[in-house]
This record gives structure tokens, C-alpha cells and sequence, in this order.
């Protein structure tokens, strides 16, 4: 077996500092994601908005109205120009099928919601 250069020595020691610095610039800086432990849901056949607390439990989606006990509830966003919008990963076959009455409120090919109120009801947690 041959022995180790002083060369290799020093440029395997740079390579294992350059690994390490290079995981702390990836994952010890930068700005962190703020979880606001809050989520949006539409009654896709009423129109009613829903602000749901995730902070001790998540959303099983398509999630039930806690008013109507019905399945209808898809989450939602508000974009820059005021529409609400599913994003069209909820808009799958698999999931509308999941809703118990007519999606009525809801345009399937571009998300778009149409709201009774742009003020969510909140609620705390489902359980």
C-alpha cells in the first residue's frame, strides 16, 4: 500500500472543509420559512371561506363544513388581482369526487372560486 503525500493529505482535509462549509451556506443561512400554521378553505358549493388552525392538526382534503357537516372544503388562495383560485392539483377527478353536493361555485377548468364574503370565518382546530 502506498503512503499519502502531504499534498493529498492537505487537499483531502480542503475537501472535507469545502463539504462542510458548503451544508452550512445551504442549510444554516438565508431566511426562514414562516409557517403561519393557518389555512384557507372554500365551500366549493356554497362559496363560504373557512380559516382553519394547523397548528395541532393538519386538513384531510376534500375536509368537511364544520356548518353544513358536509364534504366541500378545498384550499384556496387570493391572487394580486382579488380572484380566488384552487390550485390544480385539488382540481383532479379524484379529489372533486370526494365533494358531497354540486361544486356549483366552482369553474373546474380555472380554479376560480366565486366567494360570498373575502372575509375567511375562523375557526380553531377541527378536533
Amino acid at each position: 500500500m502506498k503512503q499519502l503525500k502531504p499534498w493529498q493529505i492537505v487537499l483531502f482535509v480542503a475537501a472535507i472543509g469545502a463539504l462542510a462549509m458548503g451544508a452550512w451556506w445551504s442549510y444554516g443561512r438565508g431566511p426562514k420559512a414562516k409557517s403561519t400554521n393557518r389555512t384557507v378553505l372554500v365551500d366549493v358549493t356554497t362559496g363560504e371561506l373557512f380559516e382553519f388552525s394547523t397548528k395541532k392538526f393538519g386538513v384531510v382534503l376534500p375536509e368537511r363544513n364544520p356548518d353544513t357537516g358536509l364534504i366541500a372544503l378545498l384550499p384556496v388562495v387570493q391572487t394580486e388581482s382579488g380572484d380566488w383560485v384552487i390550485d390544480r392539483r385539488y382540481l383532479s377527478p379524484g379529489v372533486l369526487d370526494g365533494v358531497e353536493g354540486d361544486p356549483k361555485m366552482l369553474d373546474p377548468g380555472s380554479g376560480k372560486v366565486t366567494v360570498i364574503s373575502d372575509k375567511p370565518k375562523k375557526m380553531g382546530s377541527k378536533r
